[in-house]
């Protein structure tokens, strides 16, 4: 929308106090057509008579009152470029805030992006946890189960992907959020196994080896069964 300017005092000015209410009309109502329309303050000649009751009176009070100057096929307001913005600063002023508004409309969609890619990030991230968060427990404690190797085979933790699902067969060099949580999740659990390996009590027959899990006393056990 492009607005007319008229000035506060324009109701008691001189060229305007005692003007006909046909001459004001005309001017006040081509003011916001020419505004409008993009014109720099040129007014059509047949344009009067669709704006007052007496348009010949009023456009000829107007040029006599210096309102209004005569030109090629019509009027023109007189220093129109003294009040009102110029039909190319108009235009230019158009475009730039059709510019901002796509600029806008571009970072709100980058920011919707993000908040979904987030959200759908965070179901895989949790899964993520609970997963690697299950703790290990020896085969066949709490059973009847196998008397060899019971209570020295211990489950590990599930390990997590290095990935989320989508990408976990087919890496991906484009930014993923759910690759990014689910790279987090591994790196965690892979110090937490760190962490549990130097801990845990070691065998008193076989130097190196886990008390639980120890794979030379498994051996010897089974070529004990086996003999």
């Amino acid at each position: 929308m492009t607005w007319f300017k008229v000035d506060d005092s324009f109701y008691d000015h001189p060229k305007v106090f005692d003007a006909p209410d046909c001459a004001v009309a005309l001017w006040i109502r081509a003011g916001t057509w020419a505004a409008r329309s993009g014109t720099d303050g040129f007014v059509p000649a047949g344009l009067a008579g669709r704006m007052c009751d007496d348009p010949a009176r009023a456009a000829k009070e107007l040029v006599d009152r210096g309102l209004w100057e005569e030109v090629a096929g019509g009027y023109r307001f007189h220093d129109w470029s003294d009040y009102q913005p110029s039909a190319a600063s108009v235009k230019e002023l158009r475009a730039k805030r059709a510019e901002a508004g796509k600029r806008g409309g571009q970072a709100r969609a980058a920011n919707q992006t993000s908040s979904k890619v987030q959200a759908s990030a965070s179901p895989v991230a949790s899964g993520l946890l609970k997963q690697s968060s299950t703790p290990a427990r020896p085969e066949g404690s709490g059973g009847t189960g196998s008397s060899l190797g019971e209570g020295l085979v211990t489950r590990t933790r599930e390990e997590p992907p290095p990935r989320c699902p989508q990408h976990l067969e087919a890496a991906t060099t484009a930014p993923c959020g759910p690759c990014g949580d689910a790279r987090r999740v591994r790196e965690r659990w892979e110090r937490s196994e760190a962490d549990r390996r130097r801990t845990q009590p070691m065998c008193k027959q076989h130097r190196g080896q886990p008390a639980h899990t120890c794979g030379l006393c498994r051996a010897e056990r089974l070529a004990g069964v086996d003999g």
